[in-house]
C-alpha cells in the first residue's frame, strides 16, 4: 500500500513537471510570433507594399494544370 502511494505521488509530480515544461516551451517558441525586423515596406514615392510570402509558396510552380474527372 505504501508503494502505491509513493508511485501515485511520483506520477502526479511527473505529470505536473511535464505539463509545466510543455507550456513553457510553447510560451518561449511563440514569443516573437509574426514580428520581424523587415516589414517589407519600401520607402520612397510610388512604392507598393508587398507581403512576405512563405517559402512553400515561393517554391511552388507558377503555372499548373488541374485534372478534371467525369462522373456518370
Amino acid at each position: 500500500m505504501r508503494l502505491r502511494k509513493i508511485l501515485t505521488r511520483a506520477g502526479m509530480a511527473a505529470a505536473t513537471l511535464g505539463l509545466g515544461a510543455g507550456l513553457a516551451v510553447q510560451g518561449v517558441s511563440c514569443a516573437d510570433g509574426q514580428a520581424a525586423s523587415d516589414t517589407g515596406v519600401a520607402e520612397g514615392p510610388g512604392t507598393a507594399i508587398r507581403p512576405t510570402l512563405p517559402l512553400l509558396d515561393l517554391n511552388a510552380p507558377k503555372d499548373f494544370q488541374t485534372a478534371t474527372f467525369a462522373f456518370g
